[in-house]
């Protein structure tokens, strides 16, 4: 069964035709780190393009990343943590309350 989560579009850091690097939630637990998701499973999701959809299914796992700081290693990466929908939607919860505040006023 498909998902959606709003995400803020602010938390996109990369997006083309193919894949887009979002930003974990400065409030979450995974402060600091990022994830590429297919860009097809974006949308736009209200408040003027400030919102996004993502689409996921259970069976997602999201690889989390987080990457070096600096000139030289900003590609690098310095830690790897995957996890389940429940987890992204832990993450995002606190951001989806206000973007959906923000939608219906």
């Amino acid at each position: 069964m498909w998902k959606n989560l709003k995400i803020n579009a602010q938390n996109i850091e990369f997006a083309d035709y193919k894949t887009t690097l979002i930003k974990m939630p400065n409030n979450s637990d995974y402060a600091g780190y990022r994830f590429w998701h297919p860009s097809k499973l974006i949308r736009d999701a209200g408040g003027k393009g400030y919102f996004k959809s993502m689409g996921y299914t259970e069976d997602f796992e999201f690889k989390l990343k987080k990457y070096g700081r600096g000139q030289h290693n900003s590609k690098k990466v310095l830690h790897e943590v995957t996890v389940d929908y429940t987890k992204m939607e832990e993450a995002f919860e606190s951001a989806n309350k206000s973007i959906k505040a923000s939608i219906e006023s």
